[in-house]
Order: structure tokens, then sequence, then C-alpha cells
């Protein structure tokens, strides 16, 4: 055992030598040194930094005496041409409490102030971050006991995903199934093997059927009746997931919710006009910056382009609780509306440069948030929400944010 305390306490002086080296070598035009260690029982000292003053390269497992230190440095001091020093610190240092005598009058003190023109803050969020500013310092509210879901009512249609859990996570693991699955040719045999990796790697492997179902469904739906627009008829080619967008937003003047809403007032439709009112709820500063995002889906179809957003909020047993007026309470009350327009707004920006005698009127296509719960493979009127912004609103929001011409 003594061995092996000898052996480590070696190590460690060996180690402190080393870094005592090395910053008493690195010093380019002065070096002060405040060197102490702490003595034996017998008065002798052992530290590193010691053993280097003494130069007496004796070994480092000795303890080196006191005057045999100080006789070394004053040999260095004398032979070094006024260019060491040595002074010794007094032990112990007084600290005397100011007092202010009574013959001195008080004097008020007053900051200066800033007159000039304040910076807005510089800011690189998303609207994530819009919605959420300022929540993180509030104080945590109380937790609510959790709402107790009714069974479906019997005759009702059932919701898919009945069993899938809730939440950010499951809802990343529905989000990487469909980035991953060809639209086209599900389910195949290669597109189950990645539904059933994706679900293994999340550990919702059970959940296989119920995700195939719901997958078969969403894929199926009719968008677009007229057209004949369904996911399933969307070549690879034509898809684009999970595109990061990067838009500067450096404007006239400051983004603010008061700017938003007067062009959602001026220009939106009735939904962006209804959900103006609820920007007031929101936190976020005046600020210039970055705006930066995530679209889930962008495809082309017959030349113009869509915007898709996945939602897998289980609002209810039913495909009754995916009703367009419920959809549309959920649109407004989570502010998506304010998220698909951020998004539309960064693709119009996004296609003015990649698409020749680009029109947006022509070329902007619906937005569709697909509340994949609440969909049916025949169609209906549940789960999905669709609107196309007008295009007067669109380039509202985009002069807002800095004309393209100076940032895209």
């Amino acid at each position: 055992k003594e061995l092996f305390v000898e052996l480590a306490e070696s190590e460690e002086f060996q180690e402190r030598l080393r870094i005592a080296y090395v910053a008493l070598t690195r010093a380019k035009f002065r070096c002060v040194v405040y060197a102490m260690a702490q003595p034996t029982k017998n008065g002798t000292r052992k530290s590193p930094l010691w053993w280097i003053l003494s130069g007496t390269g004796a070994p480092t497992n000795k303890v080196i005496g006191e005057e045999e230190v100080q006789k070394a440095i004053e040999e260095v001091v004398l032979s070094s041409g006024g260019t060491s020093g040595v002074t010794e610190i007094e032990k112990e240092v007084g600290l005397k409490r100011y007092s202010r005598g009574h013959d001195e009058e008080p004097v008020e003190l007053d900051c200066k102030r800033f007159s000039g023109r304040g910076l807005m803050p510089f800011l690189r969020t998303s609207f994530s971050g819009l919605v959420g500013f300022g929540k993180r310092n509030e104080e945590p509210a109380e937790i609510e006991p959790k709402t107790f879901v009714e069974p479906a009512v019997e005759g009702e249609p059932p919701i898919l995903l009945p069993t899938f859990p809730d939440g950010a996570i499951p809802g990343q693991c529905i989000h990487e199934i469909f980035r991953q699955v060809s639209f086209r040719d599900f389910p195949s045999s290669e597109q189950m093997r990645i539904v059933h990796g994706t679900l293994q790697r999340w550990r919702f492997s059970t959940h296989a059927p119920e995700v195939q179902k719901m997958l078969e469904a969403v894929l199926r739906y009719p968008l677009d009746p007229k057209i004949g627009l369904t996911l399933d008829r969307i070549e690879d080619h034509e898809r684009f997931c999970e595109i990061g967008f990067v838009v500067p937003a450096f404007g006239r003047g400051n983004i603010n919710r008061q700017a938003i809403k007067e062009i959602l007032t001026a220009e939106g439709s009735d939904v962006e006009r209804e959900y103006a009112k609820q920007l007031d709820g929101l936190d976020f500063p005046d600020f210039q910056g970055i705006l930066v995002g995530q679209m889930d889906l962008v495809f082309r179809h017959s030349g113009k382009w869509y915007l898709v957003d996945y939602k897998t909020n289980k609002l209810g047993q039913t495909l009754g609780d995916y009703a367009q007026d419920r959809l549309l309470e959920v649109m407004i009350h989570d502010h998506y509306v304010l998220q698909y327009l951020l998004y539309y707004t960064a693709l119009h920006r996004y296609l003015r440069y990649r698409v020749k005698d680009y029109d947006p009127e022509r070329d902007l296509g619906v937005v569709y948030y697909l509340f994949v719960r609440g969909m049916k493979e025949g169609g209906g009127d549940s789960g999905v929400f669709a609107t196309k912004p007008p295009v007067g609103l669109v380039e509202g929001l985009s002069t807002l944010f800095g004309t393209p011409d100076k940032g895209r």
C-alpha cells in the first residue's frame, strides 16, 4: 500500500512540476510568481514550485529546507543583472473598514443617461422561439391534473393511431418515418422494413400495425379531389423533406407584433385576420436578425409548389374531434397560423430565385396541415387544414423581413 501511495504522490508531483515549468517559461515580457509552500512537521517545505526555485536538482521526493531555498533564490537575483527581484509579502494583511468622517458632506451620485439611439435586439430565432419567448423566465405553473379523454362513442369513427403515445418524442418518430419512406410504393416490403426499423429505434415496435394503417390513409387521402391530388402520386424527385431555411430579418423597420398584425389585418384572409387578435398574447420584443426554420415537406405537382406540415396532436378519440371548426381553433390557439405564414414566406423568397419567371399567384400552391390521427383513407372533412394565403400577405411579410434584393 505504501508503495502505491508513493507512486501516486510521485506522479502527482511530476505533473504539477510540469505545469509550473510551463507557466514559468511562457512569459514574454514579465513573470510574477507568488511562491508559498506548506511547511512539513520539521519546518521544511515540499512543493514543485519550491523545488524549481531551490535550483538544487535534488530528488523530487526530498523535502527542502527554507534556508536552502532562500539562498538559491538570492543567488538567482544577484546573477540576473537587475532583471529579477524578490519581495516578501506580509503574512497577515489587515483590512480596514472605511468610515466617513462627520465633517464630510454627502454627495449625491447620478448615472449619466444614454441619449443616443438605442439598438434593437439582434435575434437568431424561429417560430418556436417567437412563440415561447419569455416563458423560460416564468415561474413554473402548477401542474394541472391530466384531463381524462372519454372513450370513443359507439358509432363514431375512431381516430388513427389510437394507442400510439402522444407528445414530442412520438411525434419525432412519425416525422422520421414520413421523411424516409417512399410515397409511391407504400406499403412495399422495403418501405415496411424502414417503418419497422424506425419504430424499433424509437422503441415503438408494438405500434407497427396502426402506424402502417395511418400511413396508408394519409398517403391516399384526396387532398384536392378536383385535380386528383394525393401524396402517393408524388414522385420522390418532386418531394423535398425537412427543408431548412434562413431568412435575414433586416427590413426598413423593426420586426414586432404590431407590424405583423397590421399586415395580417390588411392583407389576410378571414383566418389570418382572426388570428391577428392572438398576436397580442405573444411576448417577443422588437427585433432584427435572422429567422430560421424547417419545413416538413415541400412538393411540386402540376407546376405548383405545396407546403405540408405533419401534426400528431391527439385532440380526442373520434374523427369528429378533428372536424374543421376544431382544427381552426387549434391552428389559432397554438399559433400554427403564424408558423405556416413564416414558412410560406420563406418558400416564396426561395422560389423567387429558383424558378424561372416566378409568379407567386401561379406557382404557389396550398398549405396543408395534416393532423394524421384524424384522417381517413376515403377522405372526408376531418384531419386536414388547407389554406392558400393571399399573395399580398406573403409579399407584405417578405417586405417586412427585408426585400430579397438585400438578403435571401
